[in-house]
């Protein structure tokens, strides 16, 4: 297949192939008689299901943090007394007394 089939079976574009060959992630791919690159989808494809993983990886720790402020949030006292359970909590220094 030719460098934009491959770009649209792995879902990534044709520049992000190019550079994941420039930079040694992927093998080139051969030519034909009439110097068309080749390109394997399967390989492509791969690399693109990696990316999706590591991006789900993220985005799972984020809403983890989304949940934990929205926790904090909802049990801030929102007063002027010096202790503050949101930056007892970001400083490690959450008391089991305060309902965790």
């Amino acid at each position: 297949m030719n460098i934009g089939e491959a770009a649209g079976a792995s879902g990534i574009s044709a520049k992000m192939i190019f550079y994941y060959e420039s930079i040694g992630l992927i093998r080139r791919p051969h030519r034909t008689d009439s110097n068309y690159r080749v390109h394997s989808s399967d390989e492509v494809k791969d690399i693109a299901a990696g990316h999706i993983a590591a991006l789900q990886t993220k985005i799972d720790a984020l809403q983890g943090m989304v949940k934990t402020f929205k926790y904090l949030a909802y049990f801030c006292g929102s007063d002027d007394r010096p202790d503050c359970l949101i930056l007892d909590d970001l400083a490690g220094e959450m008391p089991a007394s305060k309902g965790r």
